[in-house]
């Protein structure tokens, strides 16, 4: 897709002495990117993560189309995409539940809306149309997972083991970030590309709904004993529910 994109380097860059004036991406793998100079009539090789630092510093420019995909092809870490690990929620969101729907009907970011995962849902069933018969889902040692459950068809997710409850699920832990979430487990998922509509239980027992979430990345990491963990990062979309 972005091979043949104009580039301009518009400072001696990455410590190599050159300056690019006119040229064009030649390939990019995964660790680097080629640079055909018109200048100089000759090919450069750039380290590709020292080619995003150009771009970011602004002595690299390239389109819109290629900074999105050199993001893809580099691992960005996950503090800048989905910001800092937050903690725990502080005492007043936490002792509040809120029955405020208001008009037109909406859910906000960070706000309780009880303690029981199958009231929750059965509510939402009533206000937003949810399929009642995936309430099945929810509740005592179930999943608190459903797919296509909005006419959206988003899935919901309600993670009642997190980082704000110090406790696991089994074979997997949720992290809760100030844009994101991070799931890692001992077993490769599959989720699906589309929207989940999130909440997470405080330590107190109450499911603050944090908003929209879309999957960004997997990856896998091998121990030292064999093991093999699966990180899935998910991402804010929307902050609320329905999102307009």
């Amino acid at each position: 897709m972005i091979i043949g994109e104009f580039v301009t380097i518009k400072r001696v860059v990455m410590g190599t002495g050159l300056v690019i004036k006119n040229g064009e991406i030649v390939s990019v793998e995964k660790d680097f990117v080629k640079v055909f100079c018109y200048e100089d009539n000759k090919e450069l090789k750039y380290d590709i993560k020292a080619f995003l630092k150009g771009i970011e510093e602004d002595n690299i420019i390239v389109s819109k189309e290629v900074m999105n995909e050199l993001s893809r092809i580099v691992f960005i870490p996950s503090e800048s995409k989905i910001g800092k690990l937050i903690v725990s929620p502080n005492n007043i969101v936490e002792n509040k539940i809120s029955n405020d729907f208001s008009a037109p009907l909406k859910m906000s970011y960070f706000t309780s809306y009880g303690t029981d995962t199958k009231k929750i849902y059965n509510k939402c069933c009533d206000l937003f149309d949810w399929d009642y018969n995936d309430v099945v889902h929810f509740g005592w040692q179930t999943p608190c997972f459903s797919e296509l459950s909005t006419p959206e068809k988003y899935d919901v997710w309600m993670l009642t083991h997190n980082n704000w409850t110090e406790t696991e699920g089994g074979k997997w832990v949720n992290e809760i970030h100030e844009n994101g979430i991070v799931q890692w487990s001992v077993q490769k998922g599959y989720p699906a590309k589309r929207n989940r509509v999130v909440f997470a239980k405080t330590k107190k027992g109450h499911y603050l709904f944090l908003g929209l979430f879309l999957i960004d990345n997997i990856e896998e990491y091998d121990t030292d004993d064999g093991y093999t963990i699966y990180r899935e990062m998910y991402i804010r979309v929307s902050k609320t529910y329905p999102e307009q």
